[in-house]
């Protein structure tokens, strides 16, 4: 995106996107409610104090784009241990707090020890792909890398 402003804060249904994920997360219930930020953390950190969205917030600094994992990594030395770990991408405004629910609810029932919500795209160009065998994951495929999971 060729703009000033951060990525997550770009209105879609006249809200920026940040907003639609962080109503989701809230149906976790979290406590507290991480949010990274990165370039422009402070007019993120702005925005998102204005949205009085009535749950504990924390911001965490990743001073490097290092990718997700690194992302996590800091919100986990900023608010330590948790049972269940909820990570969302902030420029992803279609994933519902439905979805957040059901998520969890098979996460606890099938007592995995990590879960991933995806979808199947007609045309997956672009993508990162989740390669399983039944439930089973056995491939991340993203443009540019291939992790095995043993």
């Amino acid at each position: 995106m060729k703009s000033e402003r951060p990525k997550v804060l770009h209105e879609i249904c006249g809200r920026p996107a940040l907003w639609h994920v962080l109503k989701a997360a809230r149906a976790a219930r979290p406590t507290p409610l991480a949010v990274v930020v990165g370039q422009e953390g402070d007019a993120v950190a702005e925005a998102v104090r204005s949205w009085d969205l009535g749950s504990a917030l924390v911001f965490v600094e990743q001073r490097s784009p290092l990718g997700t994992a690194h992302a996590v990594a800091a919100a986990e030395r900023a608010v330590g241990r948790a049972d269940d770990v909820l990570v969302l991408a902030g420029d992803d405004p279609l994933v519902t707090g439905d979805h957040v629910r059901e998520l969890l609810k098979v996460h606890r029932r099938t007592g995995a020890a990590a879960s991933i919500l995806a979808t199947s795209a007609a045309d997956p160009t672009g993508y990162a792909r989740v390669i399983r065998e039944g439930d089973r994951l056995v491939d991340l495929v993203a443009r540019t890398r291939l992790r095995r999971i043993p």
